[in-house]
Order: structure tokens, then sequence, then C-alpha cells
């Protein structure tokens, strides 16, 4: 059994994640930034010193983890299938393939989809949906349902504001579209998302570029809850500003050098958005995206090996958060996804 193992084993006081002070670090660590931190009372993971001895079990977990999130990626609405980010303007928006509509939808599109409207100001928009083509349209709710066309043509449409909010979504053929909301330097602004069915990056997918698995990349990282949640502004993939709120932070080792990520919580759980120094090499220039498993007894197991590219390396058209400065580790993660080469149409000539 390794020291972590059995100091963790005789801990008499078990942590729970959020809301406790109750913590399975000693009593004597000084408080910083208003968590508790000695990295002396607790020993974390090593690659240089504690490497992994092969383990076939594992290595197919992660296989098998990596085939899912492929599967993902080739479904109906994934990130191959957005194939446009189209601002709006306060008032009429038309819609359509026509060269002088508003936002020009692909040729497959009718020639005018219809019409969105937007009143009131950004912070409390209202935002309707006239369709007036003959073509069959329809208006998926978050809930499912769908509303008839025919005996109501305006529709009033929820849209996506950055923060777990579910669009309306407007459908017509292998088309669908929905409004969404982003904040920026230049102010707050609505834009058309298109997502295309039949995309050629659908299409032309081959799967995604991994390192092999590498079990000394699954490493036990303390986890220092802040007493308060921060938000942090992050500037996104466009210039544009997303405010986040941080949790608190892995710390853990790689050799002899110590390194923090600061995280998020989404659902049941954490978000780390970083980057190393693979990236714009090996790996995603941006940066890339890693969740793991709610912290058990202040430990929170960060595996690499399932480290993921974000929206923005499968698409130019999302709005991918950058890594926050504090998240830039000086050191080379050879371990999960590498950069993806998306398909280039001028190939097809």
């Amino acid at each position: 059994m390794s020291k972590t193992s059995s100091f963790l084993k005789s801990a008499a006081v078990v942590s729970s994640f959020f809301g406790t002070t109750a913590s399975v670090f000693p009593s004597d660590t000084v408080a910083e930034n208003g968590v508790n931190a000695s990295l002396s009372s607790f020993e974390l993971s090593n690659i240089e010193h504690e490497q992994f001895a092969p383990n076939p079990a594992y290595k197919r977990e992660v296989e098998e983890w990596r085939k899912r999130y492929e599967a993902n990626l080739r479904k109906d609405g994934s990130w191959l299938t957005v194939a446009g980010l189209f601002w709006l303007q306060n008032g009429e928006n038309w819609l359509g393939s026509l060269p002088t509509s508003t936002v020009r939808l692909p040729e497959k599109a009718p020639a005018t989809l219809g019409s969105i409207r937007i009143t009131g100001d950004a912070a409390n928009p209202t935002i309707h949906f006239f369709p007036v083509t003959t073509v069959p349209v329809t208006v998926r709710r978050a809930d499912g349902s769908s509303p008839n066309l025919l005996l109501d043509s305006s529709q009033k449409l929820a849209f996506d504001n950055d923060s777990g909010s579910s669009p309306d979504v407007i459908s017509v053929g292998e088309l669908s579209l929905y409004v969404v909301r982003r904040t920026s330097k230049q102010g707050t602004r609505f834009a058309i998302r298109l997502k295309d069915s039949g995309s050629e990056a659908r299409k032309h997918f081959k799967g995604n570029a991994w390192f092999a698995v590498k079990p000394e990349y699954r490493i036990n990282a303390r986890f220092v809850e802040y007493e308060t949640p921060k938000t942090v502004e992050i500037e996104n993939i466009l210039g544009g500003i997303e405010k986040h709120v941080t949790v608190g932070f892995a710390e853990f080792r790689i050799g002899k050098n110590t390194y923090t990520l600061d995280a998020e919580r989404e659902g049941d759980k954490l978000f780390f958005n970083f980057r190393d120094r693979t990236s714009g090499k090996a790996t995603y220039p941006a940066g890339r995206f890693l969740y793991a498993d709610l912290p058990q007894n202040g430990v929170v197991t960060l595996d690499f090996n399932k480290a993921e590219n974000p929206p923005c390396a499968f698409t130019s058209f999302a709005t991918c958060p950058l890594p926050p400065r504090k998240n830039w580790l000086t050191v080379s993660i050879e371990a999960g996804e590498k950069t993806h080469h998306p398909f280039d149409e001028t190939s097809k000539h």
C-alpha cells in the first residue's frame, strides 16, 4: 500500500464536498488565500517516483471511454455538425438562402425561411420567430414539445445564454438553428448558431488522434476547496469575456515539481480548462478540457489520458473559453487527445 493510501485510510475525519469544514488534512496546516495549504503534510502521486505498473484492465477502460467519446462526436447535433454563427441585430432578421438575407443559410435551406425579431435590451430581450416558408418547419422546446405553427405562427424563443439554459431549436430538413447570447469586449450580442446534420466535417470525420494510454498520467491530486467560490472573468476564443465560477484547485506533482489547476463544477463533475507545453505542437493550440469525478476524502483523480479537445478544435463557430492563466502548466502532458485536423473542403478539388 502506498503512503498516500495509508494516510487516507487512517484519516480520522472524512471531508464532504462543499458545505463543510471537515478535512482529511492535519489541523496544523497554514491558511493561505482562504484555504488550507500544506504540501509537506500530504503525499501526492508522483510520475517520476511512483510509476504505475502496466494494467491491461485500465488500458481497456480508457480505450472504451475514447470510443464512446468519438461516437458522441459522430452523433447528430454534435460539434462536427456546427456550420455557422451569424450575428443578429435588434429588430428584424430575415433567414434564408437568398443572398439578401440577414442570415444567409446554405443553399439547401428555403429561399426565405422566416424572420427572427429581437426587441428589448440585451439583459431582458424578447425574441420571436415568424416562419413564412411552405417547407415543413418545426420548433422544438427544451421539454421536447413542438408547437403547431399553423395555429400560431409567432413563436417566442428561449435562447442559450451560456449559463446552462436550453434554447428552442428551429429545424428544417438537415438544418437546425437556435439563438445564443454572447458577451464580448464589444458588449452583449445575439447570434444564430447553425447545425447541419449533413456537414462535410461530419461526413469526413475519421476519428480522433490520441497519445498512447500511459497509466502514470492518472494522477491522484490533493483537492483544496475554496471557502467561498470565486467568480472570475475568462476570455473566450472570439475575444469575448465570460464569467466562470471556480470552486477550488487540484494540487499535484509531476517529477519533482508541483502544479495546480483551478476547477469549476459542472453537475457531478469537476471541470479543468488547461494548457501545457504540448499546446500548439502535438495538442490543440488553445488548450484542452479535463473532467474528473468529485473529490473523495480531499483527493481528486486527474486522468490526463482522458484530456479532450474543446469544441473549437472541431468547428470555427464555437465560442470556447480559453484556459485561465493560472491553468497554464509549464510541463508537457503527453497524454490524452492530440490536435484534430478538420476536413478541408479544398482537398476535394
